[in-house]
C-alpha cells in the first residue's frame, strides 16, 4: 500500500521499467492549495519524489518512454514536465484556458508520443494540443471538438492520435499534419 495522503487519487502511471509509480489527485479540500505529484518505489513502497507546483487537482500523470521525465496536468491549464530523477520542473506548458471567466481551464490528460519527442494534452478548452517538451513550444492544435476533451492517446507508431470527448465520439487525427482522419460515433 502506497500512502498518498490525498483526498482523491485521479491518476497513476508506471515508469517504463516498472520500478516506480507516479500518482496525482487532490491533496486538499480547499481551492487553490497545492496538490503534488508523488512517485514511489514500487518494491519498497517508499515515497521517492514529491513534485510540487500544481494548484488544486492533478488529473493526469504520464512517464516519458525513456523514464527520464514525468508530465502532469490538472486544474489551471498548465502541463508541468519534471525530471523524474531530481524532481525539478523542467517545463511549464501553459495554454489550456477555460471556456469562460468563471470556469478556469484544466488539463484532463497528458500523453507522451512513443518516441518521447512530443506531448499531447487535452482539456476544457476543446482542443488537443501537441507540445515539444524540450523547447516548451506548442507545435500543433487539433480543433473541432464540440465539448471538452477527456482523453488522448498515441498510436504505437506515433502517426495518429485518438481522443474522446463529451459528445460520445472518438476522433482520430493525423499527428503530423493535424487533419482529422476519422470520427467514431
Amino acid at each position: 500500500k502506497l500512502e498518498a495522503n490525498a483526498h482523491h487519487i485521479h491518476t497513476a502511471s508506471w515508469s517504463p521499467d516498472g520500478r516506480f509509480i507516479a500518482a496525482g489527485g487532490d491533496d486538499c479540500e480547499e481551492p487553490d492549495a497545492d496538490s503534488p505529484v508523488r512517485s514511489w518505489d514500487a518494491r519498497t513502497g517508499q515515497e521517492a519524489r514529491r513534485l510540487t507546483g500544481h494548484v488544486d487537482t492533478v488529473w493526469s500523470v504520464a512517464w516519458s518512454p525513456n523514464g527520464r521525465f514525468i508530465a502532469s496536468g490538472g486544474r489551471g491549464g498548465v502541463i508541468r514536465v519534471w525530471d523524474a530523477e531530481t524532481g525539478e520542473q523542467t517545463r511549464a506548458l501553459a495554454g489550456h484556458a477555460g471556456v469562460s471567466e468563471e470556469y478556469t481551464g484544466y488539463v484532463m490528460r497528458v500523453s507522451w508520443s512513443p518516441d518521447g519527442g512530443s506531448i499531447a494534452s487535452c482539456g476544457s478548452d476543446r482542443l488537443v494540443r501537441i507540445w515539444d517538451p524540450e523547447t516548451g513550444t506548442e507545435t500543433r492544435q487539433l480543433e473541432g471538438h464540440p465539448d471538452g476533451v477527456d482523453s488522448v492517446s498515441w498510436l504505437p507508431d506515433g502517426r495518429r492520435i485518438a481522443c474522446d470527448e463529451g459528445d460520445g465520439c472518438v476522433r482520430i487525427w493525423d499527428a503530423q499534419g493535424g487533419a482529422e482522419v476519422r470520427k467514431l460515433e
